[in-house]
């Protein structure tokens, strides 16, 4: 057999094989549709990709919202979207009604709006209507918050004058315990407020701002009142509840006068003062003094032996003496109608001792012989000669006025049968008499003999005190008379038995109270709704229907194997015709294998 040289290309003749060989052609034409892409479509990944790399996102201006209410509403906000906008909205109103609790707890009365408002809201405006919103609720917030401080000073003062009040309360809770009569006087204050009806806003809050001001400065005037009543009615009843414990306890009080340190003795109308050393006698050294001395004392200066003769004065008819600085204001004392025997002049000596009382020798001169009995209040002794003497005296009238108030008046030093009669100005008092002091039709007297002193400190058992009912300044006027032969008459008013325990008599108390009106303080809160505007919906667009590719089988051709190379990227026609020639490469090896098995048989 002949060596044939002659080469047979194409696939074995095995049906396996050639089955794998179209399976693998198709496969590779298969992968080659798969794993190309349309240059569109690369163009297009490019395009985003690069797109991706250079956009930035920038946040909100507006501060991220959250849940929480602020404590403050802010003012504005910038770029908000519709949701932060709603967001934004919502917690102010939290805010706004948080504060709202906190005045009504504090007593403001708060008118909340159960309607809302609606305000909605698109991507264009939601900045711009929130800022109006947030504007219209911090200034209620401002109303609110300023209302609260309004009531809270309203409250302050109100309290200032509860406290004041209660004082006025206490005094006459202590009034009535003392069983002290006392009147309370109540006066309704009624402050003229601005009306606030009306108002809103900055305007309402000037309007409640003056009307507490004016509420502050009615409280401040009646507590004035109230304090100033309180004070003086404590100051009375505080001296009543002293003195009345003073007279339980048997102290005495200040219803007479003493004679003090201070006292001055001054000659007033019809009196003059004289030095005593004037020469009016031709005995003993010839003075007044002396004369003033023998006269008072007796010829042995046994009697009234409290007697000083420092000052003496010259009654010519009527004359006054005034006494200043005694321990409870002056003293005149008006001395007239002095009766005498013969007297060419007459003389009154004054001298007294601190505590003691006010004390005088009324006395006179003659030109003659001294022809009777002896010389001095008593008149002891046996008497003097000489061309001046000393003369009887038989009586005075006197007047006794004092500056200040007593409710106790004395006159001591009724003996050497003396009496005293005429009284006008002890009307309706106690008298009270001492053990020698015998009394009858409004005159009092005792007997013979120099018992008491008249400048005495206590009342003693030739004395007469007056207590009178109220105290005041006292006019009193008597006539003081002896039935003896006397060269003078001694006596005495007040000192220390004019100050006596003497119950104190209740004073009337009056008390005022105010009252004063509180300004009302009231406002009104409204809320929003934020409505949101949905963006429209973008309307889907139809896809492009595809023309259908049309098979038409191609002539049979024995396949070449050929390495399938990089398809340009020219797009969807270039793949519909890799799976054309894919499908016809497979029909065209199934028709080689039908071909090959007829030739076997």
């Amino acid at each position: 057999m002949e060596k044939s040289n002659k080469k047979v290309f194409g696939f074995p003749k095995t049906s396996i094989g050639l089955c794998g060989a179209v399976l693998g052609t198709a496969l590779i034409a298969s992968v080659a549709v798969g794993t190309n892409a349309s240059a569109d479509e690369v163009s297009n990944a490019q395009a985003n990709n690069t797109t991706n790399a250079t956009v930035t996102t920038v946040a909100s201006a507006t501060t991220t919202q959250n849940n929480e209410s602020p404590k403050e509403i802010p003012s504005s906000v910038e770029n908000v979207t519709q949701s932060e906008a709603v967001d934004t909205v919502n917690n102010a109103q939290s805010t706004l009604a948080s504060d709202v609790k906190t005045a009504q707890d504090k007593g403001v009365t708060v008118n909340e709006s159960t309607k809302k408002e609606e305000v909605v809201i698109n991507d264009d405006n939601a900045t711009e209507k929130t800022n109006e919103v947030l504007a219209d609720l911090k200034d209620q917030d401002q109303t609110v918050k300023n209302a609260q401080e309004n009531v809270e000073a309203v409250d302050k003062k109100a309290e200032a004058l509860a406290t004041s009040t209660a004082n006025v309360d206490q005094v006459k809770k202590d009034a009535d315990k003392a069983g002290v009569p006392v009147t309370v006087t109540t006066t309704d204050s009624k402050p003229e407020y601005t009306s606030t009806e009306g108002l809103s806003g900055k305007d309402l809050r000037d309007a409640q701002d003056r009307n507490t001001a004016t509420y502050e400065s009615s409280v401040d005037s009646a507590i004035v009142k109230q304090n100033a009543s309180a004070k003086t009615a404590k100051e009375q009843l505080d001296a009543y509840n002293k003195a009345y414990i003073d007279y339980k306890n048997g102290v005495v009080s200040s219803t007479g006068l003493t004679w003090s340190n201070g006292v001055q003795l001054e000659a007033g109308q019809g009196a003059q003062a004289m030095t005593g050393n004037e020469q009016v006698i031709d005995w003993s050294d010839g003075t007044l003094k002396s004369a003033a001395k023998y006269a008072t004392q007796g010829t042995d200066l046994s009697e009234n032996k409290d007697a000083t003769f420092n000052s003496i004065f010259k009654i010519d008819g009527t004359g006054t003496v005034n006494v200043k600085n005694t321990t409870k204001g002056d003293v005149a004392l008006t001395f007239s109608n002095i009766v005498s025997s013969g007297a060419t002049s007459n003389y009154v000596a004054l001298w007294g001792a601190p505590n003691g009382g006010i004390s005088w020798s009324v006395f006179g001169l003659v030109n003659g012989a001294n022809t009777g009995g002896g010389i001095g209040e008593g008149a002891s002794g046996s008497g003097g000669a000489g061309n001046v003497v000393l003369t009887h005296i038989n009586s005075y009238d006197l007047g006794v006025e004092t500056s200040d108030s007593v409710s106790v008046f004395t006159f001591n030093d009724i003996d050497n049968d003396q009496t005293i009669s005429n009284l006008q100005g002890v009307d309706s008092t106690t008298v009270e008499t001492g053990s020698n002091v015998t009394s009858g039709q409004g005159s009092y007297g005792a007997g013979p003999g120099d018992v008491s002193q008249a400048s005495g400190h206590f009342l003693d058992s030739n004395s007469v005190r007056w207590i009178y009912k109220d105290s005041k300044p006292r006019k009193i006027s008597l006539n003081h008379a002896t039935s003896g032969n006397n060269t003078s008459i001694v006596a005495g008013i007040f000192g220390e038995d004019s100050n006596i325990p003497v119950e104190p008599k209740k004073p009337s108390l009056a008390l005022q109270k105010v009252t004063v009106s509180k300004p009302s303080v009231e406002v009104t809160v409204h809320y929003y709704e934020m409505k949101e505007t949905p963006k429209p919906e973008t309307p889907a667009v139809p896809e492009t229907p595809q023309t259908p590719v049309v098979y038409t089988p191609e002539a049979r051709q024995t396949p070449t194997y050929q390495a399938p190379a990089q398809l340009p990227q020219t797009g969807e026609s270039e793949t519909k015709a890799a799976v054309a020639i894919g499908i016809s490469s497979l029909l065209i090896a199934a028709g080689l294998t039908v071909s090959a098995k007829q030739k076997r048989h």
